[in-house]
Order: structure tokens, then sequence, then C-alpha cells
């Protein structure tokens, strides 16, 4: 689960701390016969679901950008991943922190870094007091996690091989190189990193090509199991009444010679090039509609209107996400959605029919039916504002004084009242 990422000078963004927490004091009464949830988690609870509103040019997107950002920054060489504030340059690095739960205990973990290396490097159990490993200015601290094969001394060696550049800076983070190259060596190291890389899903662009989120779904490239993820997807999509009849799939392979690499092919159902098994991929999606004569008329799925088409992907990542028990975070969620259609997408988070795996959503919309839709909570309801001076903020309702869960939130939200909107004028 997670309980919170912390962001300094990303893009937009000077300070912003984005909570999951269940900020209501006590549980709501009964809620333990809810259809919803209020929160996933037990000792330690968080919301199922955090949306974000504000205003274009806000800084919504960039949330999520700040996220990919982070993830790649600490697989990958940071200084290639540094996006500062160009509008107030209070800061000379970018940090991020996050806190993820594995069961019910906090891992911290944090990263502060410039185009020129990464200056500090640190992971902590249940608060910042409990060190496990941390890394200033090359200066490491490995004693929490030394060991009679591995020293404090020999970490030290690899950390300066494995992380260090050729002008003698910190471009590649020790906890990816340890946790992935030397997983013997600390559980808690792996915990954490699994935590934060095999558990959080960041689309920030609402695009995701069905076939990819076929075998996101599937967890294998097989045919059988990629048939199955297709089903689950189907299944719901019939009850959205999105008249379909039906849909069908199958999946073909195709060898391709160095000619029609250099050409290229046009195909509208070529899905991806596999280079090291020199073969196109091509998924045949098809959709059966009803003619006025009566008759079955076949469609390729890439005809069907674009809110279908991003109905369905984002059906399949929830899926996912839910199943495995991920956080999942979209921008622009209600992308060619009708409100109904994106309530219901919601919902999967807070049902708890499908949410048994303690899975999270983040997303940004504009759309704000679901505000008036009753389900929402005001602990997962976040609003973006902006200013050169403090960059973009985020507060959520649970921070307002006086405001319950009975409230109106769409008409207090667009009547300006937790700002957010834009103040147009023609």
């Amino acid at each position: 689960m997670l309980a919170y990422f912390c962001i300094q000078n990303f893009k937009s963004i000077l300070n912003l701390k984005l909570d999951f927490s269940f900020a209501e004091g006590k549980a709501p009464n009964h809620y333990k016969e809810s259809e919803l949830l209020p929160f996933v988690g037990d000792k330690v609870r968080q919301v199922p679901v955090l949306a974000l509103y504000g205003a274009n040019g806000s800084g919504k997107s960039n949330i999520l950008r700040a996220f990919n950002t982070f993830m790649r920054a600490i697989v990958f060489d940071a200084t290639e991943y540094y996006h500062p504030n160009k509008l107030n340059p209070l800061y000379d690095s970018t940090t991020f922190e996050i806190g993820v739960y594995k069961e019910n205990t906090l891992y911290i973990y944090t990263i502060t870094y410039n185009k020129d290396g990464i200056s500090h490097e640190g992971l902590y159990k249940k608060n910042k007091n409990h060190l496990i490993f941390e890394i200033t200015n090359k200066e490491c601290i490995f004693d929490n996690i030394s060991t009679k094969e591995y020293t404090s001394d020999r970490l030290d060696e690899i950390y300066r091989v494995e992380c260090i550049n050729a002008e003698k800076q910190q471009c590649r983070t020790f906890l990816s190189r340890v946790a992935r190259n030397y997983i013997g060596l600390n559980q808690e190291l792996v915990d954490a990193w699994q935590q934060i890389t095999g558990y959080i899903e960041v689309y920030p662009r609402n695009n995701a090509p069905l076939p990819y989120v076929l075998e996101q779904l599937a967890g294998d490239t097989s045919a059988e199991k990629i048939s199955l993820a297709f089903d689950k997807i189907t299944h719901i999509l019939k009850k959205l009444d999105i008249n379909i009849n039906k849909l069908t799939w199958d999946r073909k392979y195709q060898p391709i010679d160095e000619v029609a690499k250099m050409s290229g092919i046009r195909d509208e159902n070529i899905t991806f090039y596999r280079p090291s098994q020199n073969m196109l991929v091509k998924d045949n999606i098809r959709s059966y509609h009803t003619d006025v004569n009566g008759n079955e008329v076949i469609f390729n799925f890439n005809e069907e209107s674009e809110g279908t088409q991003t109905l369905a992907s984002v059906l399949g990542l929830c899926l996912s996400a839910l199943e495995k028990g991920r956080v999942l975070c979209i921008d622009e969620l209600d992308k060619s959605l009708h409100s109904l259609l994106l309530i219901q997408v919601v919902r999967l988070f807070k049902d708890k029919r499908y949410n048994r795996k303690n899975a999270q959503l983040l997303f940004t919309a504009h759309n704000t039916d679901i505000l008036d839709e009753g389900s929402m909570r005001i602990s997962e309801v976040g609003f973006i504002n902006k200013t050169e001076k403090t960059g973009s903020t985020i507060k959520r309702i649970s921070d307002f004084d006086g405001k319950r869960n009975v409230t109106n939130f769409r008409k207090q939200y667009l009547d300006g009242l937790f700002s957010g909107v834009p103040f147009p004028y023609i």
C-alpha cells in the first residue's frame, strides 16, 4: 500500500505531499457491513482512491509525471531525469520521498539529485529514526545491513563500483543495485524495492493500448492466459451498456525479414515487434453489432469509438491492479468516458467484492459528476492550486474545517470554495 509521496522541486511543484491516509479519525459506523470500503488496510488505514482536481495548468499531470520520473530515476541514471521548477529556483536539487507499507511495516525511501548526481539516498523503517541505510554526499552508513559476508567495507566497494560514474558522482541508486543483484543480502531492502517498483503502476497518459493491457492483466504472454484476461474485461464491458453484442480476440505471430523492418509495415492489427524472436505480434480484436435488419456485423475494434477503446484498456488496468493489490496511477481517467462510466470504474476500487487485496487508485480528472454521486469521502478528493511563489499545492477536502461526507462536494468545488477552479471571462 502507498502511504504518501513527497515531491520537491519538480516542474511546477516546489513542495507537495500526496497523502493517502484515512483522515477522518475513527472508522465509520457499521463500516464492516458496508459494501464500500472507507479505507484499505486494517491496522494501517489508507484510502483506496485519491482523485485530483484543479484548473488547467495547475500541475495535476505533473504529480503523475513526478511518480513516473521517480520510478525511472531510481532504476536508471538519475541525472537524466532532472526537471526542476524553472519559475522559482528555490532549490538546486529534486527530492522524492515515498512511504510504502509491506503488510503493517512502513518503509520510507528518499532520494535527492540534480543534473550532476545523487547527493542523498536513504531507506528507513517505521520512521526516519529507524535507519536501514543512508548515503549523504558519498558518505555511506551500511552498519545495519552489513553481514559477515558483506561487511560495510565490501558494501562500500559495491557502491563505488556500481553506483559511481566516471566523473566520480553517484548517478545510480544503491537500493536498485543491491535489491536486484544481491537479493540475499537483506530482506528489508528487497521488500522495500518490490513495494516501490513492483506494486506501483504509473500511466502519465491515458492511452495504453488494449493488447499491452491484456498482457499486464494476464501476467504472461501465453495465448491461454491472455484469452482469460480478455474474457475478464469483456465480462465487465457487457455490464456497462456499450452496445456491443460480443468481442473476440486472437493473436498471430509473423516472422519479419530485414527488408520489412527497414521499410516499415502498415497494419492496424500489429501490436508490437519482439526483437528477441524477430516476430511481429498481431492481435485481432473484433466487436460484433446488429444492423437494422437484424444481421450480425463485425467491426475491427479499432473502428469503435475512442471512448469504448479507452474504457476497455482502463478496465484491464484496473482489474490487473485489483488482482495483484497494486497502486494504479492514471492521468485524465475521465478521458472520453461518460460520467456514469467513470463512476463505475472508480467504484471498482471501493467495492469489497473487487478490492480484496488493498489496491489503490490515484487519478486526475475534470469531470466533477463523481463528486456529487455520494461514494467519494473527504479523504479521497484533493484540489490542486498553483502560484509562482508556492508552485503546485494540494489540499484534500479533509483539510478544510467542518467538511463532512454528506456535503455536496461538486457544488462547493464549482462555487470556488476549495479553489482549484479557473475563473474564465470572455
